[in-house]
């Protein structure tokens, strides 16, 4: 027997012991998953081991990266046809991340930490720093007592942001 039959067999008997035997509670998981609208097929309430060979597994190595390879060229060809973007009724943030691949020069954010939400600009950052394009995100201290405050401050408070929002120009745009 190899190590593999000899590994399934083990697993087998183990999920065929107590208290594994008794399907029970499996009904009444799957009754509660339909009474709830969940599924609408049942689900095996135990996995059976599927191992691979090594050949197995980079076959199935080279068909993931094949797949994945496809989804990326469909990626890149409905970020660069606008009727195809349109159609794939994005919301606005991930329109927001969409359109950050096609910037072509440095970008600099600015939140006040008592803005409405950080996360736009955080996200935006993380999506710019993983395409390796150049970008600032810079959180100030928090401007007045309310998020309209703090979402207001690049009007409110430019002494804050100035010298910050200069010295990016400097870096970028001076020559």
């Amino acid at each position: 027997m190899s190590q593999v039959s000899e590994a399934t067999a083990r697993y087998h008997k183990l999920i065929e012991s107590e208290p594994y035997i008794d399907l029970a509670w499996a009904e009444a998981l799957q009754q509660r998953l339909r009474a709830e609208k969940l599924v609408s097929r049942p689900l095996s309430p135990v996995l059976r081991p599927h191992f691979l060979t090594t050949r197995d597994y980079a076959i199935l190595g080279k068909a993931a990266a094949t797949v994945f390879s496809a989804i990326d060229r469909a990626e890149q060809m409905i970020l660069a046809t606008p009727a195809l973007l349109a159609r794939m009724q994005l919301l606005p943030a991930e329109r927001m991340l969409a359109a950050v691949r096609k910037t072509t020069v440095p970008i600099m954010l600015l939140h006040a930490k008592n803005d409405y939400s950080t996360a736009p600009g955080k996200a935006m950052a993380d999506e710019l720093a993983r395409l390796g394009k150049p970008h600032v995100l810079k959180i100030y201290p928090p401007v007045g007592s309310t998020a309209d405050d703090g979402h207001n401050f690049v009007y409110t408070a430019v002494a804050e942001w100035e010298a910050d929002v200069f010295g990016f120009l400097d870096q970028y745009v001076r020559r």
